[in-house]
């Protein structure tokens, strides 16, 4: 949000000086028609001179205003004139870094897609296991469904070895905080490059990767992650209808989420 209101400020400045230099401009002409007119009141009851030194003393008193006048305008606009380039080069110097933060953002994404490959069957393996041992309740209770869902994992992700094997989870943690931690970037530009990673997922992942976030919260007694994630709403498009685990995870847990996906559930007869 910061820089959002940084750019609006450099826009600004732009406008007042397109605008503060057409005032001097206007000012300075109607500084010149007034000295003139008043010198015409002043003398218009003597006849034209026809000596050259009159016109030339005439031509002094003229030079004498307008030329300091012209030379401080000269200078405001001299400064007007660095200022703007000033703000282009920075707005210029942004957009290179941006182009070098997607090149790195596009690479980091590939490796993220790899990995979650490398991990698709311990993935499938944990959230089996999850869902089934979960039952057929809905929890409200945050702690305590946090507390069931750490149980849970820690248990399924030795078994399965997935708790060992998390580099997909870490390197969606950095891949994340990279678009968080640039300045560059305004509120509406990350919540986009957002967006684009979640699409990137398939549910199966989004909902592992869901998981293991509570995990490490509880674990780690650190709710920061989980938090950003919440009001993010990285996970809005986790399919919660059916599954009594997700469904309880939204009513209790992710409280900022705008879910996409319904959290019906049907019961089975």
């Amino acid at each position: 949000m910061n820089h959002l209101k940084n750019r609006t400020s450099e826009n600004n400045s732009e406008d007042r000086i397109k605008r503060n230099v057409i005032i001097i401009l206007f000012v300075a002409i109607l500084l010149v028609i007034v000295f003139a007119v008043a010198f015409i009141i002043m003398f218009s009851s003597q006849d034209f001179s026809d000596k050259i030194s009159d016109w030339g003393n005439f031509g002094d008193y003229i030079g004498g205003i307008s030329g300091g006048l012209f030379a401080c305008i000269s200078a405001i606009l001299v400064y007007y004139t660095f200022r703007s380039q000033s703000l282009s080069n920075q707005e210029q110097m942004r957009l290179n870094r941006k182009q070098s933060f997607d090149n790195i953002f596009f690479e980091l994404l590939k490796i993220q897609k790899k990995l979650f490959e490398e991990n698709a069957q311990n993935i499938d393996k944990i959230l089996k296991y999850l869902t089934s041992s979960w039952g057929n309740e809905k929890i409200e209770d945050r702690q305590v469904c946090i507390k069931i869902i750490y149980e849970g994992y820690e248990y399924a992700g030795k078994a399965y070895d997935l708790i060992q094997k998390n580099q997909c989870f870490r390197h969606l943690y950095y891949l994340l905080m990279q678009v968080e931690e640039n300045k560059d970037l305004t509120a509406i530009e990350k919540n986009r490059y957002y967006c684009f990673i979640e699409s990137q997922m398939s549910n199966k992942e989004l909902s592992a990767t869901l998981l293991n976030v509570i995990w490490y919260a509880k674990k780690s007694d650190n709710f920061t992650y989980l938090t950003f994630l919440d009001k993010t709403s990285f996970f809005e498009n986790v399919i919660t209808t059916n599954n009594f685990l997700f469904t309880s995870i939204h009513k209790s847990v992710l409280s900022h989420t705008k879910w996409k996906n319904s959290c019906r559930i049907t019961r089975k007869v």
